[in-house]
Parts: C-alpha cells; structure tokens; sequence
C-alpha cells in the first residue's frame, strides 16, 4: 500500500514540543504513519537522532507552502473542513485534498471536535499527508479511541509509563548537551541536599526584558523566603 506520513511541526517552548513528539510519534505508530520532524533552528543539536542509520527531520524546503503559518482557524485544518462541508466521513480519499492540518493545542482542544473518535480515525487514515502541529500531550486521547484500546492496551498495560518509554526512547541529548549538563549539575547541584526550580514563562505577546524578570525573580526569592538569607562577612580584626 501506499506510503503515509505525519509531519510534526512545533509549537510554542521545548518541554511542550517534547511532549507533542513523543504523542505524535505513538500516533504515527497506530496509524501506520511515516514521522517526519520540522526541527527549527533554535532546536537544532539538542537531540539524537533515534533512529540509527536514518533521520526523521524534514529536508529544507519541504512540504511547499509555508506550514508554520497554518493555525486552528485555518480553512486546510480537519476540524474546519469537516465543518464547512469541504469533506465528509464518506468521502472517497480519491476526492479528498492532497493533505490534512490537524491542530492540537492545549488551549483549543475540545472533545466536541471529535478527533479522537473512530469515524474520524478513519477518514484521517485516508490521507496520505498529514500536517500535524501540537504543544500537547494528546497521548491519552489516543486511549479515548475504541479503535486503538487492543494496541494500545498492549504496548502499555501501564498508561502512566507512556511519556516514560517513550521519551527515553526519542528524546537523548547530544553529546554536547548531556556535557553542559553534566558540568552544571557537578558544579552547582551535586552536593546540595535540597533544590528549589523556577519556571519561568515569557509569552511572545507579553515580552519582557531580562533584566526585569531577574529582579522579580530574586525579590520574590527574597520575600517569600525561598532560599536561606546570607549573612555579610565581618571585617576581619587587626
């Protein structure tokens, strides 16, 4: 039979696009896709290849069209086309487009779009291209879909050891990035019996300066108590 692909392409920061590769991948696995990586530039050299011999990262240039600027409301996602009439769940995949957009943001995603459901399963698998863009774990709305329970129930007689296996599978740091680790952690972390993490979260449409958010992140360090005080050192006696 004829070939398939999924194409992932990213959305918004790392850990939310680990996340979506490591769904997308188990995605690709049940419905016997091709998985295909857009890597930006920003992410170029911090993962393994997972696959030896081979890439899974989208040549340069490919597919034509500009993907990136595609977005929820664009008329080419599934959820719109079916929709706008544009395609129905018995139409012949002789007259369907030459590709599919799904989108699957965590702030969009709504069960009332039905993705996961059995009939849309099927009128998905008739596409031979698929353009998928996620920031999302929409692994577990894999094990929504009746279709997929036996599989699925197979590979993982344990559902929250999914991102576990999967990840370790996919996701390996480059020599280079497991150094910069490794010399981090010996260096600040490796001696400290307790350890505070920040995250933080800077929005493209609410951006702010470096320097600001590190004096908001010290003074709620400081005013919240987070971190011991550190006392000034005496003037040594003559």
């Amino acid at each position: 039979s004829e070939c398939k692909y999924v194409v992932w392409f990213p959305l918004n920061g790392l850990g939310n696009r680990m996340l979506a590769i490591a769904s997308t991948f188990l995605y690709a696995l049940l419905s016997g896709r091709v998985m295909l990586v857009n890597v930006p530039q920003e992410q170029e050299g911090l993962f393994c290849e997972p696959f030896p011999g081979t890439s899974w990262v989208l040549p340069d240039g490919f597919p034509e069209g500009n993907p990136m600027k595609l977005y929820a409301g664009a008329p080419e996602s599934y959820v719109n086309m079916l929709k706008n009439n544009v395609i129905q769940y018995d139409t012949p995949a002789s007259s369907l487009p030459a590709h599919v957009y799904l989108h699957l943001e965590q702030i969009g995603q709504r069960l009332s779009d039905n993705i996961f459901c059995d009939d849309d399963q099927r009128l998905l698998g008739k596409f031979g291209w698929m353009i998928l863009k996620s920031d999302s774990y929409f692994a577990m709305g894999l094990f929504l879909t009746p279709m997929y329970d036996k599989e699925l129930a197979r590979m993982f007689p344990y559902k929250e050891a999914v991102f576990h296996h999967l990840g370790r599978y996919l996701l390996h740091p480059t020599n280079r990035v497991w150094g910069i680790v490794r010399r981090y952690y010996e260096a600040y972390l490796a001696g400290v019996d307790e350890k505070i993490g920040f995250q933080i979260r800077i929005f493209p449409e609410r951006p702010v300066k470096f320097e600001n958010m590190y004096d908001q992140l010290t003074r709620c360090i400081k005013e919240q108590r987070l971190l011991p005080e550190l006392g000034k050192a005496e003037p040594a006696a003559n």
